[in-house]
Protein backbone atom coordinates (compact mmCIF):
# COMPACT_ATOMS: atom_id res chain seq x y z
CA UNK A 1 0.00 0.00 0.00
CA UNK A 2 2.82 2.36 0.82
CA UNK A 3 4.43 1.77 -2.59
CA UNK A 4 1.16 2.62 -4.33
CA UNK A 5 0.80 5.80 -2.30
CA UNK A 6 4.41 6.77 -3.03
CA UNK A 7 3.89 6.19 -6.77
CA UNK A 8 0.72 8.29 -6.69
CA UNK A 9 2.48 11.18 -4.96
CA UNK A 10 5.24 11.13 -7.58
CA UNK A 11 2.94 10.95 -10.61
CA UNK A 12 0.22 13.28 -9.32
CA UNK A 13 1.91 16.53 -10.55
CA UNK A 14 2.52 15.02 -13.98
CA UNK A 15 -1.12 13.85 -14.26
CA UNK A 16 -2.27 17.37 -13.45
CA UNK A 17 0.05 18.71 -16.17
CA UNK A 18 -1.42 16.26 -18.70
CA UNK A 19 -4.92 17.41 -17.81
CA UNK A 20 -3.84 21.04 -18.21
CA UNK A 21 -2.25 20.12 -21.57
CA UNK A 22 -5.47 18.45 -22.74
CA UNK A 23 -7.53 21.45 -21.63
CA UNK A 24 -5.21 23.85 -23.47
CA UNK A 25 -5.56 21.75 -26.64
CA UNK A 26 -9.36 21.76 -26.38
CA UNK A 27 -9.31 25.51 -25.77
CA UNK A 28 -7.15 26.08 -28.86
CA UNK A 29 -9.44 23.89 -30.98
CA UNK A 30 -12.63 25.63 -29.96
CA UNK A 31 -11.33 29.18 -29.42
CA UNK A 32 -8.77 29.30 -32.22
CA UNK A 33 -6.59 32.35 -32.77
CA UNK A 34 -2.89 32.99 -32.35
CA UNK A 35 -2.90 33.37 -28.57
CA UNK A 36 -4.50 30.03 -27.71
CA UNK A 37 -2.35 28.04 -30.16
CA UNK A 38 0.77 29.86 -29.00
CA UNK A 39 0.12 28.73 -25.43
CA UNK A 40 -0.44 25.15 -26.60
CA UNK A 41 2.75 24.90 -28.68
CA UNK A 42 4.81 26.68 -26.03
CA UNK A 43 4.09 24.09 -23.32
CA UNK A 44 4.27 21.11 -25.72
CA UNK A 45 8.11 20.58 -25.50
CA UNK A 46 8.02 20.66 -21.73
CA UNK A 47 5.11 18.21 -21.54
CA UNK A 48 6.76 15.86 -24.04
CA UNK A 49 10.04 15.87 -22.10
CA UNK A 50 8.20 15.18 -18.82
CA UNK A 51 6.44 12.29 -20.54
CA UNK A 52 9.70 10.88 -21.93
CA UNK A 53 11.29 11.17 -18.50
CA UNK A 54 8.64 8.80 -17.19
CA UNK A 55 8.80 6.14 -19.92
CA UNK A 56 12.40 6.06 -21.21
CA UNK A 57 14.25 2.96 -19.86
CA UNK A 58 16.99 4.19 -17.53
CA UNK A 59 18.88 2.83 -14.53
CA UNK A 60 21.79 3.78 -12.28
CA UNK A 61 24.52 1.34 -11.32
CA UNK A 62 28.11 0.85 -10.17
CA UNK A 63 28.02 3.11 -7.15
CA UNK A 64 31.44 3.42 -5.47
CA UNK A 65 32.62 5.59 -2.60
CA UNK A 66 36.20 6.70 -2.06
CA UNK A 67 37.17 7.98 1.38
CA UNK A 68 39.99 10.46 2.00
CA UNK A 69 41.96 9.96 4.20
CA UNK A 70 41.57 6.22 4.63
CA UNK A 71 42.70 6.23 8.30
CA UNK A 72 40.48 8.44 10.45
CA UNK A 73 40.58 9.40 14.12
CA UNK A 74 37.91 11.12 16.19
CA UNK A 75 37.68 14.81 15.32
CA UNK A 76 39.04 14.40 11.79
CA UNK A 77 37.25 15.49 8.62
CA UNK A 78 36.59 12.99 5.84
CA UNK A 79 35.96 13.69 2.17
CA UNK A 80 33.65 11.19 0.47
CA UNK A 81 33.66 10.93 -3.32
CA UNK A 82 30.63 9.08 -4.69
CA UNK A 83 30.87 7.88 -8.30
CA UNK A 84 27.94 6.35 -10.17
CA UNK A 85 26.80 5.91 -13.77
CA UNK A 86 23.60 5.38 -15.71
CA UNK A 87 22.66 3.09 -18.55
CA UNK A 88 22.08 5.68 -21.35
CA UNK A 89 22.63 9.33 -22.27
CA UNK A 90 19.06 10.54 -22.09
CA UNK A 91 19.36 14.27 -21.22
CA UNK A 92 18.67 15.09 -17.59
CA UNK A 93 18.12 18.55 -16.19
CA UNK A 94 18.27 18.32 -12.41
CA UNK A 95 19.19 15.45 -10.10
CA UNK A 96 18.61 15.48 -6.34
CA UNK A 97 21.06 13.14 -4.58
CA UNK A 98 20.85 11.75 -1.06
CA UNK A 99 23.27 9.29 0.51
CA UNK A 100 22.07 7.39 3.58
CA UNK A 101 24.55 6.96 6.40
CA UNK A 102 23.82 5.16 9.66
CA UNK A 103 25.38 6.93 12.62
CA UNK A 104 23.77 8.75 15.51
CA UNK A 105 25.82 11.95 15.06
CA UNK A 106 25.73 12.29 11.25
CA UNK A 107 22.85 13.35 9.03
CA UNK A 108 22.24 12.19 5.48
CA UNK A 109 23.89 14.36 2.86
CA UNK A 110 21.87 15.94 0.03
CA UNK A 111 22.92 17.74 -3.13
CA UNK A 112 21.49 19.03 -6.43
CA UNK A 113 23.32 18.45 -9.71
CA UNK A 114 22.80 19.22 -13.39
CA UNK A 115 22.71 15.96 -15.34
CA UNK A 116 23.08 16.77 -19.03
CA UNK A 117 24.15 13.97 -21.37
CA UNK A 118 26.78 12.48 -19.05
CA UNK A 119 26.73 8.81 -18.14
CA UNK A 120 29.15 9.02 -15.21
CA UNK A 121 28.65 11.37 -12.28
CA UNK A 122 30.83 12.33 -9.32
CA UNK A 123 29.55 13.79 -6.08
CA UNK A 124 31.98 14.97 -3.41
CA UNK A 125 31.04 16.05 0.10
CA UNK A 126 32.79 16.40 3.46
CA UNK A 127 31.93 15.14 6.94
CA UNK A 128 33.66 17.35 9.50
CA UNK A 129 34.61 16.55 13.11
CA UNK A 130 33.67 12.91 12.94
CA UNK A 131 32.88 11.07 16.14
CA UNK A 132 34.42 7.71 17.01
CA UNK A 133 32.52 4.70 15.71
CA UNK A 134 31.41 2.83 12.61
CA UNK A 135 29.77 4.68 9.73
CA UNK A 136 27.67 2.57 7.37
CA UNK A 137 26.41 3.78 4.00
CA UNK A 138 23.41 1.87 2.67
CA UNK A 139 21.44 3.45 -0.16
CA UNK A 140 21.95 6.17 -2.74
CA UNK A 141 18.69 7.94 -3.65
CA UNK A 142 18.55 9.73 -7.00
CA UNK A 143 15.57 11.88 -7.99
CA UNK A 144 15.43 13.30 -11.52
CA UNK A 145 13.37 16.40 -12.40
CA UNK A 146 12.35 18.02 -15.65
CA UNK A 147 13.03 21.69 -16.32
CA UNK A 148 9.82 22.97 -14.69
CA UNK A 149 9.49 20.26 -12.06
CA UNK A 150 6.32 18.83 -13.59
CA UNK A 151 7.53 15.25 -13.64
CA UNK A 152 9.92 13.34 -11.38
CA UNK A 153 11.51 9.92 -11.45
CA UNK A 154 13.16 8.26 -8.48
CA UNK A 155 15.94 5.65 -8.43
CA UNK A 156 17.22 3.79 -5.41
CA UNK A 157 20.61 2.08 -5.63
CA UNK A 158 21.73 -0.29 -2.88
CA UNK A 159 25.45 0.30 -2.25
CA UNK A 160 26.42 -0.86 1.27
CA UNK A 161 29.80 0.33 2.48
CA UNK A 162 31.28 1.15 5.88
CA UNK A 163 34.34 2.73 7.47
CA UNK A 164 35.68 3.16 11.00
CA UNK A 165 36.69 6.26 12.90
CA UNK A 166 39.27 5.23 15.49
CA UNK A 167 39.78 6.90 18.88
CA UNK A 168 42.21 9.79 18.84
CA UNK A 169 45.69 8.93 20.07
CA UNK A 170 47.46 11.67 22.02
CA UNK A 171 51.16 11.93 22.81
CA UNK A 172 52.08 10.74 26.31
CA UNK A 173 55.52 11.23 27.83
CA UNK A 174 57.18 8.03 28.93
CA UNK A 175 57.97 7.37 32.56
CA UNK A 176 58.73 4.20 34.61
CA UNK A 177 55.74 2.99 36.58
CA UNK A 178 56.00 2.15 40.26
CA UNK A 179 53.34 0.25 42.14
CA UNK A 180 52.79 0.66 45.85
CA UNK A 181 53.24 -2.71 47.57
CA UNK A 182 52.55 -3.66 51.18
CA UNK A 183 56.27 -3.60 52.00
CA UNK A 184 57.13 -0.46 50.08
CA UNK A 185 57.41 0.87 46.54
CA UNK A 186 58.87 -1.17 43.73
CA UNK A 187 59.01 -0.88 39.99
CA UNK A 188 56.81 -3.18 37.98
CA UNK A 189 58.47 -6.31 36.64
CA UNK A 190 60.79 -5.89 33.67
CA UNK A 191 61.96 -8.06 30.80
CA UNK A 192 65.22 -7.42 28.95
CA UNK A 193 64.78 -6.51 25.27
CA UNK A 194 67.62 -5.96 22.80
CA UNK A 195 67.24 -2.85 20.64
CA UNK A 196 68.77 -4.02 17.34
CA UNK A 197 68.77 -0.46 16.00
CA UNK A 198 71.38 0.65 18.59
CA UNK A 199 74.82 -1.04 18.22
CA UNK A 200 76.98 -0.28 21.25
CA UNK A 201 80.11 -2.41 20.60
CA UNK A 202 81.58 -5.48 18.90
CA UNK A 203 82.58 -8.64 20.83
CA UNK A 204 83.90 -12.10 20.05
CA UNK A 205 81.48 -14.56 18.54
CA UNK A 206 79.81 -16.95 20.98
CA UNK A 207 77.87 -20.12 20.18
CA UNK A 208 74.19 -19.30 19.90
CA UNK A 209 74.63 -15.81 18.43
CA UNK A 210 72.43 -15.08 15.44
CA UNK A 211 73.98 -14.94 12.01
CA UNK A 212 72.31 -11.57 11.41
CA UNK A 213 74.31 -10.14 14.36
CA UNK A 214 77.74 -10.99 12.91
CA UNK A 215 79.90 -7.95 12.10
CA UNK A 216 81.02 -8.86 8.58
CA UNK A 217 83.25 -5.82 8.10
CA UNK A 218 85.53 -6.82 10.97
CA UNK A 219 85.51 -10.43 9.74
CA UNK A 220 86.73 -9.25 6.32
CA UNK A 221 89.67 -7.47 7.98
CA UNK A 222 90.69 -9.94 10.71
CA UNK A 223 89.09 -13.20 9.48
CA UNK A 224 87.72 -13.68 12.98
CA UNK A 225 83.99 -13.87 13.70
CA UNK A 226 82.83 -10.89 15.70
CA UNK A 227 79.29 -10.18 16.90
CA UNK A 228 77.54 -6.84 17.23
CA UNK A 229 76.48 -6.00 20.77
CA UNK A 230 73.21 -4.13 21.14
CA UNK A 231 71.77 -1.87 23.79
CA UNK A 232 69.64 -3.66 26.35
CA UNK A 233 66.31 -2.10 27.20
CA UNK A 234 63.94 -2.97 29.99
CA UNK A 235 60.37 -3.82 29.12
CA UNK A 236 57.58 -3.33 31.64
CA UNK A 237 54.75 -5.82 32.20
CA UNK A 238 51.63 -3.67 32.20
CA UNK A 239 47.93 -4.56 32.19
CA UNK A 240 45.64 -1.74 30.98
CA UNK A 241 41.92 -2.16 31.68
CA UNK A 242 39.35 0.12 30.04
CA UNK A 243 36.21 0.31 32.18
CA UNK A 244 33.21 0.80 29.85
CA UNK A 245 31.00 2.34 32.53
CA UNK A 246 29.01 5.26 31.10
CA UNK A 247 30.37 8.68 32.07
CA UNK A 248 30.47 12.25 30.82
CA UNK A 249 34.03 11.82 29.51
CA UNK A 250 33.60 8.32 28.08
CA UNK A 251 35.04 9.29 24.68
CA UNK A 252 38.08 10.88 26.33
CA UNK A 253 38.58 7.73 28.43
CA UNK A 254 38.58 5.58 25.28
CA UNK A 255 41.13 7.96 23.74
CA UNK A 256 43.32 7.74 26.86
CA UNK A 257 43.20 3.92 26.76
CA UNK A 258 44.32 3.87 23.13
CA UNK A 259 47.06 6.42 23.82
CA UNK A 260 48.44 4.42 26.76
CA UNK A 261 48.55 1.18 24.77
CA UNK A 262 50.30 2.93 21.89
CA UNK A 263 52.85 4.49 24.25
CA UNK A 264 53.78 1.19 25.92
CA UNK A 265 53.96 -0.64 22.59
CA UNK A 266 56.39 1.98 21.25
CA UNK A 267 58.68 1.53 24.25
CA UNK A 268 58.59 -2.24 23.73
CA UNK A 269 56.80 -3.03 26.97
CA UNK A 270 54.86 -6.25 27.49
CA UNK A 271 51.46 -4.59 27.51
CA UNK A 272 48.19 -6.46 27.89
CA UNK A 273 44.92 -4.69 27.21
CA UNK A 274 41.32 -5.60 27.98
CA UNK A 275 37.91 -3.96 28.18
CA UNK A 276 35.70 -4.54 31.20
CA UNK A 277 31.95 -5.02 30.74
CA UNK A 278 29.54 -6.88 28.49
CA UNK A 279 31.79 -6.03 25.54
CA UNK A 280 34.78 -7.61 27.28
CA UNK A 281 37.72 -8.54 25.11
CA UNK A 282 41.35 -9.27 26.02
CA UNK A 283 44.47 -8.64 23.95
CA UNK A 284 47.45 -10.47 25.50
CA UNK A 285 50.95 -9.11 24.85
CA UNK A 286 50.49 -6.48 22.14
CA UNK A 287 53.73 -6.18 20.16
CA UNK A 288 53.02 -5.89 16.43
CA UNK A 289 51.28 -3.26 14.33
CA UNK A 290 48.51 -5.69 13.38
CA UNK A 291 47.78 -6.43 17.05
CA UNK A 292 47.65 -2.70 17.78
CA UNK A 293 45.26 -2.29 14.86
CA UNK A 294 42.95 -4.90 16.37
CA UNK A 295 42.93 -2.97 19.66
CA UNK A 296 42.04 0.26 17.86
CA UNK A 297 39.31 -1.47 15.91
CA UNK A 298 37.77 -2.81 19.10
CA UNK A 299 37.97 0.60 20.78
CA UNK A 300 36.33 2.19 17.74
CA UNK A 301 33.26 -0.02 18.23
CA UNK A 302 32.78 -0.09 22.03
CA UNK A 303 29.76 1.67 23.49
CA UNK A 304 29.21 2.93 27.07
CA UNK A 305 27.45 0.57 29.47
CA UNK A 306 25.28 1.27 32.49
CA UNK A 307 26.38 -1.44 34.94
CA UNK A 308 29.95 -2.71 34.82
CA UNK A 309 31.02 -5.16 37.52
CA UNK A 310 34.66 -4.42 38.40
CA UNK A 311 34.91 -7.50 40.62
CA UNK A 312 34.90 -9.58 37.42
CA UNK A 313 38.64 -8.85 37.40
CA UNK A 314 39.02 -11.35 40.23
CA UNK A 315 38.51 -14.22 37.78
CA UNK A 316 40.89 -12.80 35.17
CA UNK A 317 43.99 -14.98 34.69
CA UNK A 318 45.74 -12.01 33.08
CA UNK A 319 45.56 -10.16 36.39
CA UNK A 320 48.10 -12.44 38.04
CA UNK A 321 50.66 -11.88 35.27
CA UNK A 322 50.62 -8.09 35.40
CA UNK A 323 53.35 -6.14 37.13
CA UNK A 324 51.41 -2.88 36.95
CA UNK A 325 47.63 -2.55 36.70
CA UNK A 326 46.15 0.60 35.16
CA UNK A 327 42.36 1.00 35.12
CA UNK A 328 40.97 3.79 32.90
CA UNK A 329 37.51 5.07 33.83
CA UNK A 330 35.18 7.94 32.95
CA UNK A 331 33.07 7.61 36.11
CA UNK A 332 34.07 6.73 39.66
CA UNK A 333 31.87 6.03 42.67
CA UNK A 334 32.24 4.62 46.17
CA UNK A 335 30.72 1.35 44.98
CA UNK A 336 33.36 1.05 42.26
CA UNK A 337 36.06 1.86 44.81
CA UNK A 338 34.93 -0.99 47.07
CA UNK A 339 34.95 -3.40 44.13
CA UNK A 340 38.48 -2.44 43.17
CA UNK A 341 39.70 -2.81 46.76
CA UNK A 342 38.50 -6.42 46.73
CA UNK A 343 41.24 -7.24 44.22
CA UNK A 344 43.90 -6.97 46.96
CA UNK A 345 46.40 -5.85 44.35
CA UNK A 346 48.16 -2.52 43.74
CA UNK A 347 45.95 -0.60 41.30
CA UNK A 348 46.39 2.77 39.63
CA UNK A 349 42.99 4.11 38.61
CA UNK A 350 42.95 6.89 36.00
CA UNK A 351 39.63 8.75 36.13
CA UNK A 352 39.01 11.13 33.23
CA UNK A 353 37.13 14.20 34.44
CA UNK A 354 37.10 17.92 33.70
CA UNK A 355 36.75 18.77 37.41
CA UNK A 356 40.11 19.56 39.08
CA UNK A 357 40.75 17.02 41.87
CA UNK A 358 43.74 15.87 43.89
CA UNK A 359 45.08 12.33 43.89
CA UNK A 360 43.57 9.94 46.41
CA UNK A 361 44.97 6.83 48.14
CA UNK A 362 42.92 3.98 49.59
CA UNK A 363 45.13 1.14 50.85
CA UNK A 364 46.65 -0.24 47.62
CA UNK A 365 44.32 1.74 45.38
CA UNK A 366 45.65 4.98 43.93
CA UNK A 367 43.28 7.32 42.08
CA UNK A 368 44.61 9.92 39.63
CA UNK A 369 42.21 12.38 38.02
CA UNK A 370 43.07 13.20 34.42
CA UNK A 371 41.79 16.20 32.48
CA UNK A 372 40.28 15.16 29.11
CA UNK A 373 42.48 17.65 27.22
CA UNK A 374 45.76 16.91 29.00
CA UNK A 375 47.08 13.37 28.58
CA UNK A 376 50.74 14.23 27.99
CA UNK A 377 51.88 13.99 31.63
CA UNK A 378 49.69 11.06 32.73
CA UNK A 379 52.56 8.60 33.13
CA UNK A 380 54.66 11.26 34.83
CA UNK A 381 51.92 11.58 37.46
CA UNK A 382 51.69 7.82 37.73
CA UNK A 383 55.45 7.57 38.31
CA UNK A 384 55.28 9.96 41.25
CA UNK A 385 55.17 8.29 44.64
Amino acid sequence: MSNVWRAWKETKPFIIVLLFYAISFCYAMFQGGFGSWFIFFTITPFVLYALLLQIVPMSFRRVTRALTPTMLAAGDAATVCVTFERSNRFPLFFMALEDDVQHEYVRNRRALQFGGFRKTFTWTFTHSELARGEYTFQTLHIKCYDLLGWGTRTFTVEAPQSFLVYPRIEHIKRAPIETQMERGATQSRYAVVKDTSMVTSVRNYQPGDRMSWIHWKSFAKTEQLRTKDFEDKQSQHVLIVADLQRGQQFEAAVSLSASLVQTFVKQQSDVVFMTLGDQRRAFPVIQTASQMQEVLRHLALVRPETNVQEHALLQEPLLQQAGALLVVMSAFSDEQKQRLLQLAKPIICLVVTDEPKQQEHFQQLRIIYVHPESFEHVLVEVAKR
